[in-house]
């Protein structure tokens, strides 16, 4: 999960609105390093993500956060089971 979400970062980091940040703290987690399934068909960034998160079974341990001046944040979740 880790690839695909410096990938993601990386894909997005023109598109003005739309990038996708994450933070170091989500990239070194220990969920990070689960392996997951990229999806066969196109999807916009943030279900992409969900998808990605639900594969490493981290969606409650990652929010996902509108930023201010656009784009959206990946963070560890303040509250993790």
């Amino acid at each position: 999960m880790r690839g695909a979400l410096e990938y993601l970062q990386m894909q997005t980091a023109s598109r003005a609105g739309n990038q996708v940040y994450v933070d170091p703290e989500v990239v070194a987690a220990a969920f990070a390093t689960k392996e997951v399934e990229p999806p066969n068909d196109y999807m916009a960034s943030v279900p992409l993500v969900r998808t990605l998160l639900q594969g490493a079974t981290a969606q409650k341990k990652v929010d996902v956060c509108l930023e201010p001046e656009g784009g959206f944040r990946l963070k560890l979740a303040r509250s993790q089971p």
